[in-house]
């Protein structure tokens, strides 16, 4: 049983998916609040996930495989939600949905290849990751607030060198592979 709550907060995390978007767009009244609970709550089963996964030694090969899914599906629906209510625009969204996409291909390329290679997160995309919370939490609570819309395009620009880094480890690792 300990050993799939990591997992079960990896399938909760996507399940909060489709209720971020209802939020979102619903006409209760405080939506962004009520949109940035749900948001949070993603947020915090990720890093709990992780925590516990680590900490127990309990990762497992669908664990590896849906966590970073479950990240980036959350994050590739906030933007497309923000930009249909016309808080960023479309380029972010393009940059962002076209990045992450590749990384969730790539990702499951790597992985179910005989050696199952895994490229682990570095600083930048740890870097980018925060930048990236932040604008979201930031032009859902607050959307009149440039500031969001500013660390929007601080975290793109991480989220590219993160990209670039990620693939120069993965030529390192293929070169090593080929010795």
């Amino acid at each position: 049983m300990m050993k799939n709550i990591p997992n079960y907060l990896t399938v909760f995390r996507l399940a909060l998916v489709p209720v971020f978007v209802v939020v979102f767009f619903s006409d209760i009244s405080n939506n962004s609040l009520w949109a940035f609970g749900v948001y949070a709550l993603a947020s915090a089963t990720d890093v709990l996930d992780g925590y516990i996964a680590r900490k127990y030694q309990l990762i497992t090969e669908i664990g590896i495989v849906l966590d970073p899914l479950a990240d980036k599906v959350m994050l590739i629906t906030a933007v497309v939600c923000l930009y249909i209510d016309h808080r960023i625009p479309l380029i972010a969204v393009v940059v962002i949905v076209i990045k992450e996409s590749f990384m969730i291909l790539s990702g499951f390329i790597l992985f179910y290849r005989k050696d199952k290679m895994v490229i682990s997160s570095n600083i930048f995309g740890k870097m980018a990751t925060v930048a990236i919370t932040l604008s979201i939490v930031l032009l859902i609570l607050i959307p009149s607030y440039k500031i969001g819309i500013y660390i929007l395009y601080v975290a793109i620009g991480s989220k590219i060198i993160a990209f670039v880094s990620y693939m120069k480890l993965y030529r390192e690792k293929k070169r090593g592979e080929l010795k």
